[in-house]
């Protein structure tokens, strides 16, 4: 953890010639001096003989950069409690302590690093560091022992080595980790062979899978960069729990993207406030004029220009921080209409971006009130005031909560939120990726607002939650067309569209389910009777969350409605009916909606496609997700250490088996199942966890499904395995004896059909002359596919989580002599769904 301190001034040293590998750094040292006008023994109102740049984050020992004069004076050395001293001079330099039991020396001639060997590779540059000093460096904060690494001025070796340092302990960029160490001591200035050696030891942590949490690529700004206010809310209570320096280090992070700006970019704001809520005690300017604004809420600083102090103040330890108040005191509630009220009392009638970032460890502090559905209803109408109504962009990161269930209350507060077209996003993490997501959450809250859409991040896989009207789905089923037609009338669309249907829900209930949202939206009290287009803007609306597919892993999540309460036996009434409703209107069509979801480097796409639904297991509408690194496109290159994490509620867990069992279908064997109408199939590619062409989810198993989606290969590939080699073979004969079936049936059709039937109405062979006769306009019957499917179940491991084997497949599915591969892995990313 950092303690920054406010350094007294900043220069620009940068040279204006280049320096070639034998340069006198010492001399350069001195001319530095001069352009200061400060003596190289004195002058410390304007230059400091020692700055710290880095704090150990358990033990609270530092790491300085100092000069000459505080390395030769033993009351500068003792009164900073500084005994390990790095000397980043030449070999001939003092130790001026050397004797002292007291002193440990280490020697780091960095401005010579050109004349080891292996620099040119990671692996030198690595060992030149680890060897030469940083291990040295590390083992002695460790212990509680402060460090000052030092050189003539303290600006270019001792800089330079205090920057890697800084590199290294907080996974900066060379950029990044220079401008922060500039905010401690100004003269750091590592320039020329010494800033090469820098971006060297940058690439190397790339190389070794450690890239920097803030890339130094060029990034698009945003048209507001120069204008913009950032508030960061910190949650107190959680600062005293187990992740509260995860949560400190993903605020260091956010202050890094908003105050410093990322690669080369100018900050992305020109003001920031911090402060704290869930506190003790309520201490902010706002309650001068109203002892109710922003309750147990901690004001730390006032929107100002971004500088050393919006670090100073992240970096502190979590006992440094306001006392917590108690378990019953206010959420962030208080915190964000706080934030909200005092930046636009700052900047109320300037065109400034607003935004606002909370860190928490708990999704219950989100709001407050005595349950869930009281926390959704007053944290919606927080944000529908500060989003909608004033403008401000919202994020919130929660780390480290109850992350099995987190998930489902937040698809809920989503959607609800929503429902009421504001915008925002949350991130849900462990406190191990905690940095990581903050960097990459910057991004999405630096971009501009849409309205009417939520956006979830559940470690880099994104779930969107948009507000649409139901009449607008990209397939009509019965129902829904029902209801559009009769202008939303219940009554006339229960008539026709649920007529004969054999679940207890009761009709009517099930129309408003379907009509309103059920678990979305509450119905409108004049639902029984009706009500007409012109009212339709209002209450006709409820929100479907897309569910998501990684391409770099194919594992997905889709959810629809509040599942889980749905599917427990004590599940809520109208989440159910909404369930119900919508099965009877798809089962109507011959379908399942599944939306999915693609994110690719390339391109995003959202694609609503309609399955057969299996009416005997409605947990197939519930997918298991295990949530995998995926490709980020934001603000942030893709990062190789996001930890997986299992999101599945136990309620999942029995739906997920069952579905990997079932395997998953390619393309042509969707399309093949769709043509026939059968209800007993509601799976698709891209909607398990499992894979055709299988493999563990793994990067091995990653590529071979890569391979067979580029290469359409006709077997599975190898070492996937005796069930998916049994499974695609099954399959693919079952595919092809129905579509030799449909074949033979309509040449049987077209045949009968040539022929013009006898006078007593008995059936007759057509004459072997007879001309060929047009076919009739009609639709031709379509096979029937149970008996082939239940074979095909039979003979694979669909029914694996039962115990099924691998039985030998039907004689009646042998496949024809001339058949076409079966497509395994669907098409590459650049192509569209199937």
């Amino acid at each position: 953890m950092m303690d920054l301190q406010k350094p007294g001034l900043f220069v620009q040293t940068g040279p204006s010639t280049p320096r070639d590998a034998h340069h006198d750094w010492d001399e350069e040292a001195r001319k530095l001096f001069q352009r200061l006008n400060i003596d190289a023994g004195g002058g410390r109102d304007k230059y400091r003989n020692v700055d710290a740049v880095y704090c150990h984050p358990t033990t609270g020992a530092k790491l300085f950069i100092g000069n000459q004069t505080a390395a030769r004076s033993e009351s500068v050395l003792v009164g900073e409690a500084i005994f390990h001293v790095v000397n980043c001079q030449d070999a001939s330099s003092a130790n001026f302590f050397e004797g002292d039991p007291r002193f440990h020396y280490r020697r780091f001639p960095v401005s010579h690093w050109w004349q080891h060997d292996g620099m040119d590779a990671p692996d030198g540059v690595l060992k030149f560091f680890e060897d030469g000093c940083h291990a040295w460096i590390a083992d002695a904060l460790a212990g509680g022992h402060n460090v000052m690494v030092h050189c003539l001025a303290g600006a270019h070796r001792a800089g330079t080595t205090g920057v890697s340092f800084m590199m290294r302990e907080g996974r900066f960029d060379t950029a990044t980790a220079i401008k922060l160490a500039k905010f401690q001591r100004p003269i750091v200035d590592p320039f020329g062979q010494l800033h090469e050696l820098l971006m060297r030891l940058e690439a190397a942590y790339t190389a070794k899978g450690r890239p920097p949490t803030t890339p130094h690529r060029n990034f698009k700004t945003s048209t507001m960069a120069n204008k913009s206010a950032t508030a960061i809310l910190v949650d107190a209570k959680a600062l005293r729990r187990d992740h509260g320096d995860a949560i400190l280090e993903a605020a260091v992070e956010v202050a890094k993207y908003f105050a410093l700006g990322r690669g080369g970019n100018p900050p992305k704001t020109n003001e920031v406030s911090v402060a704290a809520f869930n506190t003790a005690d309520s201490v902010n300017p706002l309650q001068a004029r109203d002892p109710d604004q922003g309750r147990h809420v901690t004001m730390e600083q006032r929107l100002e220009k971004p500088g050393p102090n919006v670090f100073r103040l992240l970096s502190r330890p979590p006992g440094e921080w306001p006392a917590a108040g108690a378990d019953d005191e206010s959420g962030a509630v208080d915190g964000i209409i706080y934030a909200v009220d005092e930046i636009k009392a700052r900047v109320a009638q300037l065109k400034y971006a607003k935004r606002v970032f909370v860190l928490t460890d708990d999704r219950f502090e989100l709001a407050d009130a005595d349950g869930m559905d009281g926390a959704v209803a007053e944290f919606k109408g927080c944000l529908d005031y500060a989003v909608k109504t004033e403008g401000f962009g919202f994020h919130a990161l929660v780390v480290g909560a109850a992350l099995s269930d987190g998930c489902e209350w937040l698809l809920k507060a989503a959607t609800k939120i929503a429902a009421k077209k504001t915008s925002g996003s949350f991130d849900l993490c462990g406190p191990a990726d905690a940095a990581v997501v903050a960097a990459e959450a910057c991004g999405r809250l630096g971009a501009a607002t849409r309205a009417g859409k939520m956006q979830i991040r559940l470690l880099g896989l994104a779930v969107d939650v948009k507000a649409t009207k139901l009449v607008k789905a990209a397939a009509t089923p019965p129902l829904k067309k029902e209801a559009a037609e009769s202008g939303g009338d219940v009554a006339r669309s229960t008539a026709n569209a649920v007529a004969g249907q054999t679940d207890d829900v009761p009709d009517e209930d099930i129309v408003k389910g379907w009509m309103y949202g059920g678990e979305y939206l509450p119905t409108p009290d004049n639902a029984s009777s009706g009500h007409g287009r012109e009212a339709e803007d209002d209450a006709g609306e409820a929100c479907r969350v897309l569910g998501f597919a990684a391409e770099s892993s194919h594992d997905v999540m889709t959810s629809l409605g509040d599942a889980l309460r749905v599917h427990a036996a004590d599940g809520d009434a109208r989440g159910a009916a909404f369930l119900a409703g919508l099965a009877r209107a798809l089962t109507s069509a011959g379908a399942v909606a599944v939306c999915r979801w693609r994110n690719t480097a390339r391109k995003k796409e959202e694609d609503l496609r309609l399955l057969v639904p299996d009416r005997a297991d409605p947990e197939a509408l519930v997918a298991h997700c295990v949530a995998h690194r995926a490709p980020f496109t934001d603000d942030l290159r893709s990062v190789a250490d996001l930890a997986p994490l299992d999101l599945a509620a136990p309620e999942f867990a029995a739906a997920a088996r069952g579905m990997v069992a079932r395997r998953t279908l390619p393309p042509d064997a969707v399309a093949a199942l769709l043509a026939t109408n059968h209800p007993g199939v509601a799976t698709c590619q891209d909607l398990l966890v499992a894979r055709a062409v299988g493999g563990a989810p793994d990067e091995a198993g990653m590529a071979r499904r890569k391979k067979a989606r580029y290469a359409r290969l006709a077997p599975a590939p190898v070492d996937t395995g005796d069930a998916d080699d049994a499974w695609g073979a099954a399959l693919k004969r079952t595919l092809e004896s129905a579509a030799a079936a449909a074949a033979a049936s309509t040449k049987k059709k077209e045949r009968w059909a040539a022929a013009a039937p006898p006078d007593d109405g008995a059936d007759a062979a057509p004459a072997a002359d007879a001309p060929a006769a047009a076919a009739p306009e009609k639709r031709d019957e379509l096979p029937d596919f149970d008996d082939a499917l239940a074979a095909a179940a039979a003979a694979t491991p669909f029914a694996a989580a039962a115990g099924a084997g691998d039985a030998p497949p039907p004689a009646a599915a042998a496949p024809p002599p001339a058949a076409a591969p079966m497509d395994v892995g669907g098409d590459s990313d650049d192509d569209d769904f199937a």
